[in-house]
């Protein structure tokens, strides 16, 4: 299948983008490498760069998402978000934000909020995305990283349910009304969540 000139562009700057986030290699081993797969497999690769910009959209949307410091693909399945770890240096990123220094600490302000974020924006990306396989997320609040590593069959057997193939009433019924509430955040957090 021949793809037109601006597609297979578009496909060599994603593999590239994509492999010079992940590794120690030269840039001329990672272009080399780019040219390779998309010549060798441009439908994967076009579906990758698709997924991406599809996965950053929906980031622009989740719990906290203005406080995100930078979300990434990783080997086509796997993303990583890290939020800000001061106001300092998210308003240097962000000078024209309106986002005041009380508002940027209140968001983090208890455990509960950080809770609802690490455990429940995860389990939305795997199911929203069932290409994913893994979703991390860290984040700095006085002094002490968050992190959690939410991968999709330990998630799937935790909430005893396949994300990929739930309609909207069964998530609703089976994940969002029985897992999302306070008290099984603070369960999931004490098993999922590592504070360092």
């Amino acid at each position: 299948m021949k793809l037109p000139k601006i597609m297979r562009f578009t496909a060599i700057l994603a593999t590239v983008l994509v492999v010079s986030a992940c590794g120690d290699r030269q840039p001329e081993t990672q272009v080399s490498e780019a040219k390779s797969q998309v010549s060798s497999s441009p439908t994967t690769v076009t579906k990758a760069a698709l997924d991406t910009e599809k996965f950053n959209a929906f980031v622009k949307n989740i719990q906290g998402a203005v406080l995100i410091k930078s979300s990434v693909i990783a080997n086509s399945n796997e993303a990583h978000i890290e939020f800000y770890e001061s106001y300092d240096n998210f308003k240097t990123a962000n000078i024209d934000s309106k986002l005041s220094k009380d508002d940027f600490n209140n968001f983090w302000a208890t455990d509960d909020a950080i809770n609802k974020v690490l455990m429940e924006e995860p389990i939305i990306l795997l199911k929203e995305f069932p290409d994913l396989q893994n979703v991390s997320m860290s984040l700095s609040y006085q002094d002490k990283t968050y992190f959690v590593n939410a991968d999709r069959s330990t998630v799937e057997d935790y909430l005893n349910v396949k994300l990929a193939s739930m309609d909207h009433v069964v998530w609703t019924d089976k994940v969002v009304n029985k897992f999302f509430t306070k008290d099984e955040r603070l369960k999931y957090s004490r098993k999922f969540i590592k504070i360092s």
